[in-house]
């Protein structure tokens, strides 16, 4: 980020193509953001987060980070005990 120490929130954004275009998700003010917004098995999701400063403006953009959700099969095969559909998987993102 820019050495910027003013930052009251942040902007988590997400996306279904490496490189935008980015939907807003929601604004975080503690340093974690749960993503619980019809998470589709086998699609992969792409993040990125903006801090706001306290004017209300983008400071800059994180770097993206992507997430790929298993198809059912495989969450069947190899996810966390007694979960099957992955579109009611929490995801964490820890800002």
């Amino acid at each position: 980020m820019d050495g910027n120490t003013e930052r009251f929130s942040y902007n988590v954004l997400r996306g279904t193509v490496s490189g935008g275009p980015y939907t807003l998700l929601g604004n975080a003010v503690l340093p974690a953001f749960s993503d619980t917004n019809g998470l589709v098995n086998g699609r992969t999701y792409y993040y990125v987060v903006q801090p706001i400063n306290s004017a209300g403006g983008v400071i800059c953009q994180s770097n993206e980070a992507a997430i790929a959700i298993p198809t059912t099969n495989l969450a069947k095969a190899q996810g966390p005990a007694g979960i099957h559909d992955w579109s009611r998987f929490r995801l964490l993102i820890a800002l």
